[in-house]
């Protein structure tokens, strides 16, 4: 904002009209008070602006991350929002830790085993520096994994996947690991399969084209990928053996047991044991706790606002709120669940 003060001009003029250099003077005075007082109340004004990190646009947690983002908007009104979609867990996780070196605020609606596999160096964050920074906010909602076969390809188990041609996921995912999680706790190792790695459109178009004997397919119930696939193919979606999904569960504590209930899908006439994991909001432990208070508040006090953007969020409630958070919670987040009775 750029401001000319003209003295000369203004000074002569005003003498033409027979003011004094007295009365002049206390003018002058007036305006450039008026003028910095100005100046200063703009950048008191201005707004933080936080960024939310989150995949591609168009998922569910893209979706979500910019709901919660209106919603913030909203109810926190001294700060402002901003969607920063990137490409990939990794990716995503790097630009929180950034803001994390530079001390500034910022959310991540990003999938629980990523945020633990970060925090504690291992999966795909393995061999890199550990952000032990990360903090957990909310658990936002469920993820579902899916092993899917044609009914025909001889597939009932996970060990019948043996020498078979099979898609884990897209490449460098948080899904794709899972994948190899699931088939390493039925005994098998990459070495007993061909690994493919694959999106979920090509998984779809693999299994109508018979190019793959089957692959993993994950989001939230109803998985849109499977759904359009069961009604045009005759698939199925293959129980994890109860044993494998213990092991899982208990080692890593970002998975839990979910089921696919009879009819969600076509085809589907019984329920089906798989497993799950949770899609969290996330943050760094430099975020400034008040603001975290008052967005987690703002999620709760005004869900009914959520789910209208997307109704995965009917999900969301005080008794799962820290599901699927296998990192420490922020001390923003801890104040408000500890004030509504959700946490000792």
């Amino acid at each position: 904002m750029a401001i000319q003060l003209r003295w000369p001009q203004l000074v002569v003029a005003q003498m033409k009209r027979g003011c004094s250099m007295k009365r002049i003077f206390s003018a002058g005075l007036l305006i450039t008070i008026g003028v910095l007082f100005g100046l200063a109340n703009s950048d008191v004004c201005a707004k933080e602006l936080i960024p939310i990190v989150t995949p591609g646009a168009g998922g569910t947690a893209y979706i979500m991350g910019a709901g919660i983002s209106t919603i913030a908007r909203k109810y926190v009104p001294e700060t402002d929002y901003v969607v920063q979609a990137e490409s990939g867990v990794t990716t995503m996780l790097r630009r929180i830790h950034d803001y994390y070196k530079k001390n500034q605020s910022a959310f991540t609606v990003c999938d629980g085993n990523g945020v633990w596999s970060a925090y504690n160096g291992v999966g795909l964050f393995a061999g890199k520096e550990k952000y032990t920074e990360l903090r957990g906010v909310s658990f936002i909602h469920n993820i579902e994994l899916y092993f899917v076969v044609r009914k025909n390809s001889g597939i009932r188990w996970y060990a019948d996947a043996k020498g078979k041609r099979i898609a884990v996921g897209p490449p460098g995912s948080s899904v794709a690991a899972s994948g190899l999680l699931l088939f390493g706790a039925h005994g098998l190792t990459e070495k007993d399969y061909k690994v493919v790695y694959l999106s979920y459109n090509e998984v779809v178009e693999g299994i109508k084209d018979n190019s793959i004997d089957g692959g993993i397919l994950a989001g939230s119930s109803p998985v849109a990928s499977y759904n359009e696939l069961a009604l045009t193919q005759d698939v199925t979606i293959i129980p994890i053996n109860p044993e494998a999904a213990k092991s899982i569960t208990e080692k890593y504590r970002y998975f839990f047991p979910v089921s696919v209930k009879k009819g969600t899908y076509k085809g589907v006439d019984q329920d089906v044991p798989v497993i799950g994991f949770s899609s969290i909001l996330a943050t760094h432990e430099k975020t400034n706790p008040d603001l975290v208070y008052k967005v987690v508040k703002a999620i709760y006090e005004h869900k009914n606002e959520l789910v209208a953007i997307h109704k995965v969020a009917e999900n969301l409630n005080l008794k799962n709120a820290m599901d699927g958070i296998g990192v420490p919670m922020h001390e923003g987040a801890k104040k408000y669940y500890k004030e509504v009775g959700a946490m000792k």
